[in-house]
């Protein structure tokens, strides 16, 4: 148990491999050495991903654009992420916080994984033993997924020899992790992704559970449906979702009008700055939450948030949930998609400074008052749509339109839903009616669309972002900056390690 006195209990270690040129001189915060799966259970809940790293991503996406009429800026971080800049890191920074909370989460699941079967266990225990184990390897696999997804090229049988990212499946020999690292191959690191949560799953099924921020059987296997989606294994996606679908049931949207009646409130106005559409019973939809940013902010101040912040939704992505009831007429009423309420603000336009504001907020999470909640990391909505995706992929295009149909029943206004069918069932596109669904359904989830945009090249357009000043920026069909680049901590002491073109 040498390691995990250096770690020590509950001590959160925000690592990255080489984040600075003292990364051991960390002072513990309590000194007590774990001796009991109950100890190392502790260790694991803070190995969870904590700190929010994925919202920047969104702005080098189609889902975001400026506010012209803001007085505010870009900050310099976020202008990076919107230019597609050659680093996300800012002039001077070293660390990347990206890159360091996912090793550290790695680091505290390598630590777990390694001391569990050197205890000696009782029987009472055994459950217990299972599930902190279960979870250390739905939580490694959670954090390589995000590297690999962030660093290296998109996975393909193809590009299985291209470098990835370093491997470190111990929590021993940390002094050896200081320099020289090394990237391993995306094949290798997918299989280990696959296989952690395979032993996860089975380690958790049939386990208890009452949190959904902690991985659970039902959770693992929404996760393997997104990483067997992304690896082109459809069948095995298919299955996973399956699994997943069977259990939980998604809440019919059409429910919000008597809610918004209930606090005497139209639906935009219901959903605002203290009562989140998280706060809906779409909240029995979520599978796992994560990245609590300590529980004292949750995802109440993420970048969009903010009414008079630059960044918003773009329109593109605001126009998809207004689908035409009559494509003929370019005036006609449209269907009712509920999920616009997520990003509509209730506007007076007698405030002149309502241009300031603009009429799109993202509007997920309450961002004041006492409601406090983390992020979404999985949801029934997903999976679904990646149980159709992997359908479509498969030319099974019934059952494609039929987890659409599923989804978008329980989305729209029941008035509308005969329509919408309609139209459904003369879909020619049907790859690409699932597509754009899940753009809709997950849009501002963990990173999904950056991961989205980077995987789908068979769909890929460019993307063009103009600023403030109206200068355009464009990200080609083949920009190698779909790829992040190489922390600098690591250039600078890992010097041979293999960077990202630019």
């Amino acid at each position: 148990m040498k390691y995990i006195r250096n770690i020590l209990l509950v001590c959160v270690l925000y690592l990255s491999l080489t984040s600075c040129e003292h990364l051991l001189e960390i002072d513990p915060v309590n000194s007590m050495v774990p001796t009991t799966v109950s100890d190392f259970e502790q260790v694991l809940l803070s190995g969870y991903p904590d700190r929010e790293f994925f919202m920047t991503t969104e702005l080098s996406t189609d889902n975001v654009e400026l506010n012209f009429a803001s007085t505010l800026e870009l900050s310099d971080v976020n202008s990076l992420w919107f230019t597609w800049a050659e680093s996300h890191q800012a002039e001077g920074v070293i660390q990347d916080p990206i890159w360091g909370e996912l090793y550290r989460s790695i680091y505290n699941a390598n630590s777990v994984i390694d001391e569990l079967d050197l205890l000696e266990i009782l029987p009472e225990e055994k459950e217990l033993f299972d599930i902190v184990k279960g979870e250390a390897h739905a939580v490694r696999a959670l954090a390589y997924f995000y590297l690999a997804n962030f660093y290296a090229e998109p996975y393909s049988k193809e590009k299985e020899n291209m470098v990835c990212v370093p491997l470190i499946t111990t929590a021993n020999g940390l002094t050896d992790r200081i320099q020289n690292n090394t990237r391993e191959s995306i094949g290798v690191i997918w299989k280990l992704i696959v296989s952690d949560l395979e032993l996860a799953s089975k380690l958790l099924k049939g386990k208890s559970f009452d949190s959904k921020f902690r991985f659970n059987y039902y959770s693992v296997e929404a996760l393997k449906s997104r990483v067997h989606l992304f690896m082109g294994d459809y069948d095995k996606a298919i299955s996973s979702a399956d699994v997943v679908i069977n259990k939980y049931k998604l809440w019919d949207m059409n429910e919000m009008p008597e809610l918004a009646q209930q606090q005497e409130e139209s639906i935009e106005s219901m959903i605002n700055y203290e009562y989140g559409f998280i706060n809906t019973d779409y909240n029995k939809e979520i599978l796992f939450y994560w990245c609590s940013n300590g529980g004292a902010t949750g995802a109440r101040r993420n970048i969009f948030y903010y009414s008079q912040g630059i960044e918003k939704p773009s329109d593109e992505l605001i126009d998809s949930y207004y689908m035409l009831k009559d494509v003929s007429n370019p005036v006609s009423d449209t269907i009712l998609d509920y999920r616009k309420y997520i990003f509509l603000r209730n506007v007076d336009k007698s405030d002149p400074k309502w241009k300031e504001y603009g009429t799109k907020s993202y509007k997920m999470y309450p961002s004041q008052g006492d409601n406090v909640t983390a992020y979404i990391g999985l949801k029934l909505g997903e999976v679904i749509l990646n149980r159709a995706e992997a359908y479509a992929r498969k030319n099974l295009n019934t059952e494609a339109l039929d987890d659409v149909k599923l989804l978008m029943k329980k989305r729209i206004l029941s008035a509308d839903y005969p329509i919408y069918e309609a139209f459904i069932d003369a879909e020619e596109d049907v790859l690409g009616r699932v597509l754009l669904e899940r753009r809709k359904e997950t849009a501002f989830d963990g990173g999904l669309r950056w991961m989205d945009i980077r995987r789908l090249v068979d769909r890929r357009t460019e993307i063009i972002h103009t600023d403030k000043e109206q200068n355009e920026y464009i990200l080609k069909v083949d920009d190698p900056r779909y790829v992040l680049q190489i922390p600098r901590s690591e250039q600078k002491f890992s010097p041979n390690m293999e960077l990202n073109p630019r």
